[in-house]
């Protein structure tokens, strides 16, 4: 025997209680209820069930002559025949069907009046959507997530949108094997010669038109004739005073390609005319793969046709809430809402590989490709966009409106653009290549020189095809710290050279500080002391250096110094290690040091860093601490920092500076 209960009995005695059931119906409701409610189900019974492959969270479907083997005799089925169709009429006939299975059967009714009202089911509390324009017309109008999108918007409210979902979507044939909109006019929405009209074209006698093609988005669903993007488009033309096109809004409801190349095949392009495809691939069944490249070859079609007619071909493609990777507080609220019951199948990372296949196949073939996406990261300034998750009111259609008019301002001035003026632009390039090379030439030459040098005292000291270690130094001034280093990198290696850092802009001269490191070390025959020129640590190469205080906690890099003491300096002088000292502290030389790290090996230069000398108090030995110690005139304090070498010559040093 079949019961026949209403909604109500359905949430007191199955959603209350945590029941499982059965679901009758493999269509709309079905496709949109199963991500929330798949654990509860048992199997999905449709009459169908033969030639519907769609498993989805593991809810399979089957005929309803599956319930005759279910050994227990009560059971629970939920009607979720489509709510728009008849619904009473054919789930009384469901009831009489299934009488023919002995079982005692409970057929729960949805909610069928609150789905026809606002196109949302309330489920244990939850509200989950069932179809999306009712519920935008009559319910969400006045949720903040899609009243915003029409912020500014003259006789918003319900009446509004009724007027604009009353608009009539599908194409027919309208003309010469034509398709097109059926002519129509609400006061808000107006549609002539197959078109939604664009407010402010001149008609299409103009020399130039801008042909707009793509799905609902491009059309306006749910916007008013003024505020499409095409209008908004067509408003940014006609102030700009540069340049003149008409735009005509040739977009249809429907993500159907092969219905926009029949378009753009049958419409009357003219040359100089520009063809704009707008819209967004979501063929995410079956192959995705296949699906991708049967996509781009109808977007190569199109593209060969413009060019027939010597007609610009521009593919752009519109993004959903889905690929903001930053999102607003309504956006998130618009994803949880929307998202739970529409494209569940979507996986951003998917959608991103697709859309970049795409890109690459356009880039293969000539076609223009604009990801909208990128422009969509500035949105704030336009307000709320969104009105669900790939669909757009007037605030988001002006975005596209000035994001394509910047597109066409671009072509404008590369089809203007006057070959004198490009030639004596390039005449001045080259010119000032030449020069650069020159000085290029004079640097890589000044180099050799300075390498040369020191190749003559390595020479003389008779170290080649030995391990050779380096140090790059500041010395400012030279402590026990630095003493310190040399002496362990001198274990290591059988000669090291010195660089001391010539940029005189330090507290001491490059005079006092290369004389610091020289008396200290001169008397090691495993070291020999150099100055670094412009090539290790100079303003030129490395600026930062010499602002650390400025710079402090701040990101910088020093990779052209690097690369430079990697790439010439090392493979000259053999150099295979370079040694550091360790820095706690002083955040820019830790990055340099990291870079280092990163960089040299790669060239096959090791680097080896030597922990701080500290003191017995394990204070550590810091250069600042001594200037600082100099400048208060505490030469007994610095003692403790420096050798006896350094002491000495800091007290001559303090006679010619003012302290």
């Amino acid at each position: 025997m079949v019961i026949k209960k209403d909604w109500k009995k359905f949430e007191e005695e199955i959603i209350a209680k945590n029941q499982k059931f059965y679901i009758y119906g493999a269509g709309l409701i079905y496709q949109k209820i199963i991500p929330i409610v798949g654990d509860f189900v048992y199997k999905v019974l449709d009459i169908r069930a033969d030639t519907i492959n769609d498993i989805k969270f593991g809810v399979s479907i089957v005929k309803p002559d599956e319930i005759a083997k279910e050994c227990h005799k009560d059971i629970s089925i939920l009607s979720c025949l489509n709510p728009f169709q008849d619904y009473l009429q054919r789930t009384d006939e469901v009831a009489d069907f299934l009488e023919q299975y002995g079982k005692n059967i409970s057929l729960y009714y949805l909610d069928y009046k609150e789905i026809e009202e606002k196109g949302i089911l309330f489920w244990h509390g939850k509200e989950l959507l069932i179809n999306n324009l009712i519920f935008l017309v009559n319910e969400g109008w006045k949720r903040p997530f899609v009243r915003l999108a029409y912020t500014g918007i003259s006789g918003y409210g319900y009446e509004y949108m009724k007027k604009l979902y009353d608009e009539p979507i599908d194409y027919i044939l309208y003309e010469r094997g034509k398709i097109g909109l059926k002519d129509y006019n609400n006061g808000l929405i107006i549609h002539k010669n197959g078109r939604k009209e664009t407010t402010g074209s001149k008609g299409i006698l103009n020399s130039h038109r801008i042909w707009l093609f793509g799905d609902s988005r491009v059309s306006g669903m749910l916007n008013s004739s003024d505020t499409t993007f095409a209008s908004y488009l067509q408003k940014n033309i006609s102030e700009c005073g540069k340049f003149y096109y008409d735009v005509i809004n040739c977009g249809i409801p429907g993500r159907d390609i092969e219905r926009m190349l029949y378009q753009i095949q049958t419409e009357n392009l003219g040359p100089k005319d520009i063809v704009i495809l707008a819209t967004g691939f979501y063929e995410y069944e079956g192959n995705v793969l296949d699906n991708v490249f049967l996509w781009s070859d109808y977007i190569k079609l199109m593209n060969e046709e413009c060019k027939k007619k010597n007609t610009e071909f521009i593919y752009l493609n519109l993004p959903t809430i889905l690929e903001m990777d930053v999102k607003s507080e309504l956006e998130k609220e618009m994803l949880a809402f929307f998202n739970t019951t529409e494209f569940t199948e979507y996986n951003v990372e998917q959608m991103k590989y697709c859309k970049n296949m795409i890109h690459i196949i356009c880039e293969k073939n000539g076609v223009l490709f604009f990801d909208f996406a990128e422009q969509f990261k500035d949105r704030k300034k336009y307000g709320h966009v969104f009105i669900n998750l790939h669909h757009y009111g007037p605030n988001g259609n002006k975005l596209i409106g000035d994001g394509i008019f910047e597109i066409l301002d671009t072509l404008e001035k590369i089809n203007t653009a006057k070959s004198r003026d490009i030639e004596r632009l390039r005449s001045i390039k080259d010119e000032t290549l030449k020069e650069k090379l020159k000085e290029k030439e004079i640097e890589s030459k000044d180099l050799q020189v300075y390498l040369d040098e020191i190749k003559k005292k390595l020479n003389a000291k008779k170290f080649e095809n030995r391990k050779i270690g380096s140090i790059v130094m500041n010395a400012n001034p030279f402590t026990n710290g630095h003493l310190y280093l040399v002496e362990e990198a001198i274990k290591k290696v059988d000669f090291l050279i010195v660089f001391v850092v010539s940029e005189d802009v330090s507290f001491f001269s490059f005079t006092e500080r290369y004389e610091m490191v020289y008396e200290n070390l001169k008397e090691n025959k495993k070291v020999l002391v150099v100055h670094s020129g412009k090539y290790c640590i100079s303003k030129q190469i490395f600026p930062d250096y010499f602002k650390k205080e400025d710079l402090q906690g701040k990101q910088t890099t020093a990779a052209g110094d690097l690369e430079l003491f990697a790439s010439r300096i090392a493979p000259e002088l053999s150099i295979n290690i370079r040694f550091v000292g360790e820095e706690p502290e002083d955040t820019i030389t830790k990055q340099y040091n990291m870079e280092m790290k990163k960089i040299l090996p790669s060239y096959g230069v090791e680097v080896i860093e030597i922990p701080r000398k500290k003191l017995q108090n394990n204070t550590i030995i810091s250069a600042s601490r001594v200037r600082n110690f100099f400048k208060e005139d505490k030469f007994d304090e610095i003692k403790a920092y420096v050798s006896e070498i350094t002491w000495n010559l800091l007290k001559k040093y303090a006679n010619s500076k003012e302290i």
